[in-house]
């Protein structure tokens, strides 16, 4: 027998002393002690030997799992333990300690935490559809094998509105598909219990779905015959609590609430607008039922409804790890969100993008690196459910992309006609990427571009590297931009107030061009040192061309002996001399460059194109 008994669950030592009086042997055990279920993560989860007050996922994969647990992997574990907080009231903090695999997609409710501290599989797409929400993985990698799908999903997207509408006749609250409206052809297909229908000017949620052609509502349509329909397929069936005003809503049962301002929700029938959502609660713009309980509602959700979310609640994600597995769409896609927050993203492996932006807005993304991507950040528009948005006004704090062995991916793109602009890139490191297009912004422009580290970038196969193909952009150094391209950066025809400053180009490909201005292009360059290449300006019948600096003169932009201008496809020496015909710089109008199509005259004149 011994003196001293240890017990040891997930890194935390339970102690009983041992006492003895009289010659009898008591082992007594301390007032500090939990009960096993607490030990197991019931109640509190073990980190390092500390307790604290969140639930532990982990605590479902051992042999004394907690009541609360449920599923076969760490997903559903999450969940039952997001519902098990949720059902204890408080806060709601979620530990994962063990490795574990993800068949089941995580579904955290608004206004949780999730710490993950040890690695993952992520076998589906992870759902991110509650603003409010923090997950902090700890640098733990989390290797996801989910393509085409995204690996991480952030917004409304995968919960897009299935709207359904035609013709229906009802006998209280049976309701029969009688024909389509306008050749729409919809019947019932697609619902599913808990959707919210609406038949002529009555509303009500479905309580089964017995065929595409026959359902049964939670409460009655009267006697209606070939009414027209509106039906919407939302969040699953869960139930409300109301106040006396009919207006406040507290969830009561089911999935938590997964709306945002703007959206609707139909209560018993009755539908309304949300004007707020918090973690436990929901503000209506009319009263849906008053002092109810546990009455069925559905949440109808207007996709990617930022416009309406004045003071959003961001998705925040921390210190990220994510591996290729055999198989990946991009890495994160974010969709018709605002205020999204990554800190310290790491993405490993050839995804279809690392980043992939649909809509959304006010991001702000930390030290986001990368290996081996295909794609790097993608800044698209969203056109759905009638919402239209581009990624506006996002940030990107430290942004280093290296080792791509993909000629056709490009580090950062924002697609042609996706009304996408205004965003920051800030630190930005390009290198040793096999990427012919390294920056495309085909957007609607004022995107900013901070480089500080650009160089062996491409395969030299042909082509530019930075296209801008928008207006009043900006790139700017302090980085040496170095190209094996035929073109560094390629200002496109007609572009207008695009400004290339405080760069110094050094072009490895021979008779390479550091900067291009296209047909009718207006840009300012300014403060440039060219330590190899050319700068090109094309004839221009409209005028302007290149606009040098506000002072109408040249001396920002530094050229040594093998650098130099050309205009209209003729080099310009850079050393002393007298230019012949079409091979001379001139003033055309005050802070608009020409060319000499005449050799200068004895005053050093010409005729100036």
């Amino acid at each position: 027998m011994g003196v001293r008994s240890f017990t040891l669950f997930g890194g935390f030592m339970r102690l009983q002393c041992v006492v003895i009086l009289a010659g009898l042997l008591l082992v007594v055990e301390p007032l500090s002690a939990q009960p096993d279920s607490a030990v197991y993560g019931a109640d509190y989860t073990i980190v390092s030997g500390t307790l604290n007050g969140a639930i532990n996922a982990s605590s479902c994969g051992t042999s004394r799992a907690p009541s609360w647990c449920s599923g076969s992997d760490v997903g559903a574990w999450i969940n039952a333990a997001a519902g098990y907080s949720k059902a204890k009231g408080g806060n709601c903090q979620i530990h994962v300690t063990s490795a574990g695999i993800m068949s089941t997609a995580p579904q955290i409710p608004l206004g949780c935490t999730l710490d993950v501290f040890a690695p993952l599989a992520l076998n589906v797409t992870w759902p991110l559809t509650h603003h409010g929400v923090v997950i902090d993985l700890h640098g733990n990698p989390v290797t996801g094998n989910t393509g085409p799908a995204p690996a991480i999903d952030i917004g409304k997207a995968s919960a897009n509105l299935v709207k359904r509408s035609g013709r229906a006749s009802s006998a209280g609250t049976a309701v029969t598909y009688a024909g389509d409206v306008a050749g729409s052809g919809q019947d019932f297909t697609g619902l599913v219990p808990g959707s919210a229908f609406c038949l002529g000017a009555s509303c009500s949620t479905i309580g089964s779905v017995n065929s595409n052609t026959s359902i049964t509502l939670a409460s009655s349509m009267g006697a209606q015959r070939n009414a027209n329909f509106t039906a919407y397929s939302g969040s699953a069936p869960a139930t409300v609590n109301t106040d006396a005003t009919g207006k406040t809503l507290t969830w009561a049962s089911g999935p938590a609430f997964d709306l945002d301002k703007g959206d609707q929700i139909v209560v018993n029938g009755l539908a309304a607008n949300v004007i707020a959502v918090s973690s436990s609660t929901v503000t209506v713009g009319n009263s849906v039922c008053t002092s109810c309980s546990s009455v069925p509602y559905v949440g109808i959700i207007f996709p990617n409804n930022i416009s309406a979310n004045a003071t959003p609640q961001p998705v925040t994600i921390k210190n990220l790890v994510l591996k290729k597995g055999t198989s990946a769409g991009d890495a994160i896609r974010a969709t018709g969100i605002a205020g999204l927050q990554l800190e310290f993203p790491h993405f490993i492996g050839a995804w279809g993008a690392l980043y992939d932006s649909r809509g959304s807005i006010t991001a702000n993304i930390f030290g986001l690196s990368s290996t081996n991507q295909v794609s790097g950040i993608v800044m698209d528009g969203f056109n759905g459910a009638g919402f239209v948005s581009g990624s506006n006004a996002n940030h990107f704090y430290g942004v280093s992309m290296t080792q791509s062995t993909t000629a056709s991916g490009i580090a950062i793109y924002t697609p042609k006609g996706s009304k996408s602009g205004y965003n920051f890139f800030g630190n930005v490191e390009l290198e040793g990427n096999a990427n012919d297009a390294v920056i495309a912004d085909w957007g609607q422009g004022k995107d900013r571009y901070e480089m500080s580290d650009y160089e062996q970038n491409g395969t030299a196969t042909g082509g530019y590297e930075i296209l801008l193909e928008s207006n009043y952009n900006k790139i700017s150094g302090p980085a040496q931009m170095q190209t094996y391209h035929p073109y560094l950066i390629y200002l496109a025809t007609g572009t207008l107030g695009n400004v290339i400053e405080d760069l110094q180009i050094s072009a490895s490909k021979a008779g390479a061009v550091g900067i291009h201005t296209g047909f009718a292009a207006s840009a300012r360059i300014i403060n440039n040192t060219f330590l190899a290449g050319t700068m090109t300006l094309p004839k221009s019948p409209t005028g302007k061309v290149v606009v040098i600096d506000t002072d109408g003169n040249y001396t920002g932009n530094a050229f040594n002996a093998i650098g130099g201008i050309s205009v209209g496809g003729n080099a310009v020496p850079t050393k002393a001399g007298t230019p012949a015909a079409n091979r001379g710089v001139c003033w055309k109008t005050p802070g608009t460059l020409g060319y000499c199509s005449t050799g200068l005259d004895p005053n050093g004149a010409c005729i100036c194109n």
